[in-house]
């Protein structure tokens, strides 16, 4: 004799969470995030190789300390499409940029190994 105890399921109390509606931006946004974390620049994501940070870079989780940052790169630039201007790393081939959001290099990203500093001039 089967008991239909054994199949009881109790009753929740609270709702799982809904699943998050996450826009394309707010995704790509966690995914550069995290390879900060893991001691990557958010650029490895759109190479076929990954890219570390410089060993002089500035903490990936304080935007305010010192170190070095993409802002203060030589490779950094802001190109023109359209009626805005875009920050794009252009080190090396292009493979680093796109016509897309992905390839924006922010300012307060920590360099990369690639890192060189702005020319001053006198």
């Amino acid at each position: 004799m089967v008991s239909d105890a054994l199949f009881d399921v109790p009753a929740l109390k609270h709702a799982p969470p809904p699943p998050e509606n996450l826009s394309a931006d707010q995704k790509r946004t966690r995914r550069q995030l995290a390879a900060l974390v893991n001691g990557q620049h958010p650029l490895s994501l759109t190479l076929s190789r990954p890219l570390p940070l410089h060993p002089d870079a500035a903490p990936p989780g304080d935007t305010k300390a010192d170190g070095l940052r993409c802002g203060n790169c030589r490779f950094r630039e802001l190109l023109s499409y359209g009626p805005r201007n875009w920050p794009k790393c252009m080190f090396g081939d292009g493979v680093r940029r796109s016509h897309g959001a992905g390839t924006d290099v922010r300012k307060w990203w920590p360099a990369c190994s690639d890192y060189q500093p702005k020319d001053v001039t006198p």
